[in-house]
């Protein structure tokens, strides 16, 4: 999806947030202009997936360690040691 130009203000306030909370009126900002632009409501859900799909993932899970040498063996990879 390209940028609109009449966004790039909004996308540039919305940017400046990422990892704090937004402010109340960015927030009104960007769902006011969503009500009215599809192609933004779709960016700025896009985005909160993301967003949530990392929240999940973030927690390191431990491979056992048999897996992960068959994994770098079948991928031709060399571990570098920890």
């Amino acid at each position: 999806m390209t940028v609109h130009h009449h966004n790039k203000d909004l996308l540039e306030k919305l940017q400046k947030q990422f990892g704090k909370d937004i402010d109340a009126e960015i927030l009104e900002d960007v769902s006011r202009h969503m009500k009215e632009c599809p192609d933004c409501k779709i960016y700025v859900d896009s985005v909160q997936q993301t967003v949530k799909i990392y929240r999940v993932t973030e927690t390191e899970k431990l491979v056992p360690e048999d897996v992960s040498e068959r994994l770098f063996k079948t991928l031709k990879l060399h571990r570098n040691p920890s």
